[in-house]
């Protein structure tokens, strides 16, 4: 199903600001010739003036000239993401989807305990490296369903957005990780996104979890003691 609405408006600043509403939603950017890039935001104008004003990356190197939106509630964007960069395969979207050799490898540490997944997807996956481009990390994870089969999967994130949810770079394989694990379809799914909607999530459960140590922390008094302060009374008279 494409766009909504499908008449592309001129993409300046004065036609973003006039135009792209600063809500929840998806949008796509194009010129001419093809389509560019399919993305999804809290801020519809926040992220297409942040586009603009990017230098020599491959989205303005495309030569953009328009854009197009819809809105969309922050649980639907990733999904209608999904299904527009399917419809339309705009040139950026289709560059971060594939497979690319390593430039790093890296082995992830936690010190604290992991959340037990839900019983949805019984492969296991490992981490095996990860490249990044104008601000996307992919990370590229290898998951072995027995012990003789195996295939790479990859889980995408914009990095841009960790500080503003308080989520630290070097927790992000993990999360893309768990992201593998609970998903639904399992084996079929080779490429996911770490959204916003998901970062947002993690920062408000993380939130709860603060709060409520807090809040315990108020609540527990240590028990006066009888003989408290007997050192310095001396005996009595």
């Amino acid at each position: 199903m494409p766009f909504e609405n499908c008449v592309a408006r001129a993409f300046t600043a004065t036609s973003i600001r006039a135009h792209a509403p600063a809500l929840s939603g998806v949008y796509g950017i194009c010129n001419a010739r093809e389509w560019i890039y399919i993305g999804e935001a809290d801020d519809i104008r926040g992220r297409l003036l942040s586009h603009l004003n990017e230098i020599g990356t491959t989205l303005m190197q495309q030569q953009p000239s328009g854009f197009v939106f819809e809105l969309r509630d922050s649980r639907e964007r990733p999904a209608r993401q999904g299904s527009l960069v399917i419809e339309y395969g705009p040139v950026c979207n289709r560059q971060w989807t594939r497979e690319r050799p390593h430039v790093r490898t890296a082995h992830t540490t936690t010190s604290r305990p992991e959340e037990r997944a839900p019983e949805r997807n019984s492969m296991g996956y490992v981490m095996t490296g990860f490249y990044q481009e104008e601000g996307i990390r992919r990370y590229t994870f290898k998951g072995a369903a027995t012990e003789h089969t195996s295939q790479e999967f990859f889980v995408d994130a914009d990095v841009t957005l960790l500080r503003k949810y308080g989520i630290a770079l070097q927790e992000l394989p993990l999360l893309c990780r768990r992201l593998l694990e609970k998903d639904a379809t399992g084996q079929t799914a080779r490429v996911l996104i770490f959204s916003e909607q998901l970062m947002r999530e993690h920062a408000e459960h993380c939130a709860a979890i603060e709060r409520a140590a807090k809040e315990r922390r108020k609540t527990y008094r240590r028990p006066k003691s009888a003989r408290m302060g007997q050192a310095w009374r001396g005996p009595a008279q």
